[in-house]
């Protein structure tokens, strides 16, 4: 399934930074983003748990290191899920920026090895791309693009994990992906 460039799936305003003033990516980025923490006291499906108090707190802060970085997705790859929506809502709010986002249903399917794939459909004009989704397919794909799994700590639910991406998209691998850092909410 290919990504649907250009159709603005959900527009993000009133965020508490001016992302025109604010430094973006200056090289190519590749941000791995898991859900925050959900709440799982409520009787609804797995698909329809919104995230809980403590999930959007962490969010607000790592969102905002984030932007200090200088770490602004141009495009947002989301599952559809409720949790991702309203974490992916949330992080660009936090951070004043206003990208395209796209959902897929790859992203909470469960198919880690789709996820390079599903990258590999993003234009080569985009420098920086932020995947929000779930473990454990996150967390695995942090791993193989990290190489060194001892590098790689856990992907913890709101943490951030940042590679820069010297090859074109659809090459997407351990050898064109370096990790760079983990955000992390427990941090």
């Amino acid at each position: 399934m290919a990504v649907e460039i250009g159709k603005k799936e959900s527009t993000i305003h009133e965020g508490q930074h001016d992302w025109r003033t604010m430094k973006h990516c200056s090289t190519r980025q590749l941000l791995i983003l898991r859900h925050a923490k959900a709440r799982k006291d409520l009787p609804v499906k797995d698909r329809e748990r919104p995230l809980a108090d403590e999930g959007r707190d962490d969010l607000r802060r790592v969102a905002t290191a984030a932007a200090q970085a200088g770490l602004l997705p141009e495009l947002v790859l989301c599952s559809p899920a409720l949790r991702a929506r309203e974490t992916a809502t949330l992080f660009l709010v936090a951070a004043g920026i206003d990208p395209d986002v796209l959902f897929d249903e790859l992203i909470y399917a469960g198919v880690a090895n789709d996820l390079p794939r599903l990258l590999g459909s993003v234009p080569e004009q985009v420098q920086c791309v932020m995947l929000v989704g779930h473990n454990p397919d996150l967390e695995d794909l942090v791993r193989r693009l990290c190489g060194d799994r001892k590098r790689c700590s856990a992907l913890h639910p709101g943490a951030l994990a940042v590679f820069e991406v010297t090859g074109p998209w659809r090459e997407i691998s351990a050898k064109t992906a370096g990790f760079k850092e983990l955000i992390d909410p427990r941090a």
